[in-house]
Parts: C-alpha cells; structure tokens; sequence
C-alpha cells in the first residue's frame, strides 16, 4: 500500500505509534534532493537531451507532477544543480583568509579537484550540462549567463 509523502511503489506502512512523522518541510527536502540525485545519475549517463523530467522523477521514484512543482523546468533544475555543484567547491575558497589571492587561487583549485574525486558521477553530470549551454541556440544558454553573471 503507497503512503502520501513517501515515493511511488513504497509498500511502508503509515508510521506506528512512537515514531514521529516526518514535517513537510522534512518531506519536501527529501524529495528534492532525491530528484536532484536522480537528474544527476541520467545526466551523467545520458547526457540532458537524453533524459526527460519524466525519466527523473521515475528513477527517483515520484510521480512526474511533482518535479515540475518543485523545479517548474529541466532548465531550472539544471540551474540548481550546477549552482549547487558550484557552492560546494567555491564554499572553500570563500573560507580563506584572502590575505593572499595566490592561497585563495591554491584553496579553489584544490576544492575543485576534491570536489571531482569525491563524486566522479556528478563531476560528469556537471561537465555534460556544462557542454549543453556551450553553443548560442543551446536550451541551457541562460541559465550559464545567469551565473556567470553573479561572478
């Protein structure tokens, strides 16, 4: 039996007495960052032309509405996660003293290759929606010019 909050085919029963429900809040960021993972595995393996909302929210296992009510668009998903994947390794960088630029240059470099080692499958999915918006008529073009222009 499906439970609402839980993914589709979840065969969990509704929470026993003791345990305590998880708030929507809670509900909602574990969707999300289920869908994320998910675009992340077919982007990678796929490439984004390849891989349909649809496809994501299957592999995630929701049902296809609740991607376009969380993101709205495949290029809104794609802008999260390459702002996340940009955060996580410029979040470093940012915590260097910045006494010297030369330390600070040193501490991205190797927050990027540290980034890239620790998850090889979303260092592709990174480079494959880098690649999509390379070219003038790309689909992803404005999300990079969205944030190139926060730098």
């Amino acid at each position: 039996m499906a439970v609402a909050g839980l993914p589709e085919g979840s065969t969990t029963s509704a929470p026993s007495a003791g345990i305590a429900r998880r708030s929507q809040r809670q509900r909602r960021s574990q969707a999300e960052e289920a869908l994320l993972e998910a675009a992340t595995r077919l982007f990678a393996r796929r490439g984004i032309d390849r891989t349909a909302l649809a496809d994501i929210s299957r592999d995630a296992g929701y049902s296809p509405r609740l991607i376009t009510h969380h993101f709205g668009s495949k290029a809104a998903l794609a802008d999260r996660l390459l702002r996340r994947n940009l955060h996580e390794f410029l979040f470093v960088a940012d915590a260097s003293d910045g006494a010297n630029e030369l330390d600070a240059l040193v501490a991205a470099v190797d927050a990027y290759f540290a980034w890239m080692s620790r998850d090889e499958e979303r260092a592709r999915a990174y480079f494959v929606l880098c690649s999509s918006g390379l070219t003038e008529d790309a689909e992803l073009r404005p999300v990079f010019v969205g944030i190139d222009a926060t730098f």
